[in-house]
């Protein structure tokens, strides 16, 4: 809604309650909202009233778009973390591994002692 040149003082109502007033004659309704919806009017100082009109809202919330450090960060985050789970899963083969040797090792040592015989 704009105010006409002549006016110094604009008030704006929805529903027959102020909601705001403006020297510039504007009003801007930010974050709209199905509760912004209404009959609005304005009162030009000097001028008059306007005639209510019907706003309605309608349509989809738009998306909050992605923060760039996002985008770089959450890959990044998970790719390390991947790199981590790698490292360990690495780790624990080869742990397991090396037990598993020595305890192959002990097994022939025994046997070995156990086929062994003295004259």
């Amino acid at each position: 809604i704009r105010k006409p040149l002549s006016s110094n003082l604009t008030r704006f109502y929805r529903n027959g309650v102020l909601v705001g007033d403006s020297s510039a004659g504007t009003f801007t309704i930010r974050s709209v909202s199905k509760s912004d919806e209404g009959f609005y009017k304005c009162n030009a100082s000097g001028v008059g009233e306007s005639a209510e009109s019907w706003v309605a809202v309608r349509g989809r919330r738009p998306q909050t778009p992605t923060a760039p450090l996002t985008l770089i960060l959450l890959p990044v985050v998970a790719g390390v973390l991947l790199l981590i789970a790698l490292m360990l899963l690495c780790r624990w083969r080869n742990h397991k591994g090396v037990r598993r040797r020595e305890r192959n090792k002990r097994r022939s040592l025994r046997e070995m002692s156990s086929s062994v015989t003295y004259s």
